[in-house]
Parts: C-alpha cells; structure tokens; sequence
C-alpha cells in the first residue's frame, strides 16, 4: 500500500491499528482504499472487509473499465465502493465536466449491475466551492437504481 512507501504508517502499525479497532468493536468493517494502477499489483494481506476504490491519478481515469475488472479479480467477494476526487491527481486539478460525468455515470453503472456497493465523492466539502459538481453529482444520482 502506497501509505507505507511514503512514509506513513508501517505494515506493523497497520497490523497493530486493526486489531486495536477489531479488539473494540469486532463487527467493525474495515475499508481500506485502493488507487490504480499501482495498488492493483500489490498485495493486500491485511484483514480487510471492504474495498474503496479510488480514482485519484487523473492520467488513469479513461481506463476505469480495465481497472474495475482487475480489482473484481483481485479482491472477489469483497465490497468494491467507487470513489472519485473532486480535485485530484498529482497536478492537483479539479475533474474537468466530463471526466467528472463518465467516472460518475461509470460508477452509477456499475452499482445499478451489482459491481459496486456504492459511490463515495471525496471532498463533499468542496463543493461548496464548486456549486457546478453538486448539480452534476444530483443529475447522476438520479440514475441509481440500486437501494
């Protein structure tokens, strides 16, 4: 997992978190992101429930479909959620209209197919700043057909 690579937390401490959180609360689902490509090649041999699968490096985005596949392989019967950042990658840029709209209307898709569990738009926070998105994301939610 890229948080270790750079410096954040150890495979240790990771081990040491969850089974902190799981010694509390057993039932507790744990959530560990995902970014592609890379994280799609390592291994994931923490006790994970559930993946966020995140699109976060804007030069992978038209590849979604590819990914999406690779991760159902990688992580079979495990929750996948969709998740798309607002202002992302490594030029720190916001999605351009219709990045934001086919990633949005790809992951609407795919919960409505049963693929994903869900859809997660990361910073909400934003779009404060952005009022466009939140009319964009209210457009695309309409098409959820999944509950």
């Amino acid at each position: 997992m890229d948080e270790v690579a750079k410096g954040g937390h150890t495979e240790r401490e990771f081990r040491q978190i969850i089974a902190r959180a799981k010694a509390i609360n057993p039932e507790l689902p744990i959530w560990v992101p995902c970014y592609p490509p890379n994280e799609l090649e390592k291994p994931y041999d923490f006790e994970i429930d559930a993946i966020i699968f995140s699109f976060y490096d804007t030069k992978v985005l038209q590849d979604h479909e590819k990914l999406l596949d690779q991760a159902l392989n990688k992580f079979p019967g495990k929750p996948l959620m969709g998740s798309l950042y607002l202002n992302a990658g490594s030029e720190g840029r916001w999605l351009s209209e219709q990045e934001f709209k086919e990633l949005t209307a790809f992951f609407i898709e795919n919960v409505n197919r049963g693929k994903l569990c869900g859809i997660r738009i990361f910073r909400v926070a934003s779009l404060h700043e952005r009022p466009e998105y939140a009319a964009w994301a209210k457009s695309a939610l309409a098409k959820l057909t999944r509950t």
